[in-house]
C-alpha cells in the first residue's frame, strides 16, 4: 500500500508497482498470485517538495508526521486483510502486506495497540516508523509471537530522505536500525546529487531501467512468493 500523498485519483503508479511485483512474485516461484493495490485511507498530504527534493525542515508541515491517519485507517486495514481470509476459497493462501512509506506506519499500527494483522508477512519499504520500537511488538495472526521478526521485511535505499524521517523518529525506532529485529533486504541505492538524498530515490523502488530491475524489486517478488530475499 502506498503512502503520503497517495489517493484514488492518481492511483496509475500504484497499479503499475502492483503489476510489476506480481510478475516478479511469479519468476520467483508463487503458482497463482495476486497483487491488490490497497488505499483504504486518508493518506498524508504529499511533503513540500523543493527543486525535486524533499525539505527535512517541512517535514511536519507536511503532515506526514502525524500518527492520526495511521490510527484512522488502522482498522479498515484490518478488516480488509480479515476479510481476504474469509473469502478465499481452496487451501490456506500466503499472504504478504507490501507497504511504502507512510503506508508502513499504518501496517505497524494495524499489526500493534491489541490490534492483530491478518498476513504471513510485511515488507516494509522506505518506513519512517511502525508505531512501535521493535518487530516483535507486532502481531501477525498465526504467526508465534516468537517468529514475528522472521516475517517483518524492511529495506531503505541509500539516497533516500527518508532517512530523515528515521533519525527523527517520529513513529518509534527506525526499523532499519538492526535493534528493531527485522529482517533486512537489499535495495538499489536511488539516484543522487550533491545533496545524496534526492526525492527520486524515494519512489525508485519498483523501477526496471534497461530491462534490469531494483534489487528490491526481485526481493518483493521472493518475499510475496514466500522465499526469503535472493538479491543483493
Amino acid at each position: 500500500m502506498p503512502g503520503t500523498g497517495a489517493k484514488a485519483s492518481n492511483i496509475g503508479d500504484d497499479i503499475d508497482r502492483a503489476d510489476r511485483m506480481f510478475n516478479r512474485a511469479r519468476l520467483s516461484g508463487a503458482q497463482d498470485p495476486a497483487v491488490i493495490t490497497w488505499v483504504g485511507y486518508d493518506t498524508p498530504p504529499t511533503p513540500v517538495d523543493i527543486g525535486g527534493h524533499l525539505d527535512p525542515t517541512n517535514w511536519d508541515v507536511a503532515d506526514a508526521s502525524n500518527q492520526k491517519y495511521a490510527d484512522a485507517g488502522a482498522d479498515a486495514l484490518d478488516k480488509f486483510q480479515a476479510g481476504l481470509r474469509a473469502t478465499h476459497d481452496g487451501g490456506p493462501s500466503y499472504n504478504t502486506v507490501v507497504a511504502h512509506s507512510y503506508g508502513t506506519t499504518l501496517v505497524g499500527d494495524a499489526a500493534a495497540h491489541g490490534r492483530t494483522l491478518d498476513a504471513n508477512a510485511v515488507a516494509l519499504v522506505a518506513s519512517p516508523g511502525t508505531t512501535v520500537d521493535y518487530a516483535s511488538d507486532l502481531h501477525l495472526t498465526g504467526i508465534p509471537e516468537d517468529q514475528t521478526p522472521k516475517h517483518v521485511y524492511v529495506t531503505t535505499a541509500d539516497h533516500d530522505p527518508i532517512q530523515v524521517a528515521q533519525a527523527l523518529q517520529p513513529f518509534g525506532m527506525d526499523p532499519q536500525d538492526n535493534r528493531f529485529g527485522a529482517t533486512k533486504f537489499s535495495s538499489d541505492p536511488g539516484q543522487t546529487d550533491w545533496t545524496y538524498l534526492t526525492k527520486p530515490a524515494h519512489s525508485e523502488y519498483w523501477d526496471i531501467v534497461n530491462g534490469k530491475p531494483n534489487k528490491a524489486l526481485v526481493n518483493l517478488g521472493d518475499i510475496i512468493a514466500g522465499r526469503e530475499p535472493t538479491a543483493k
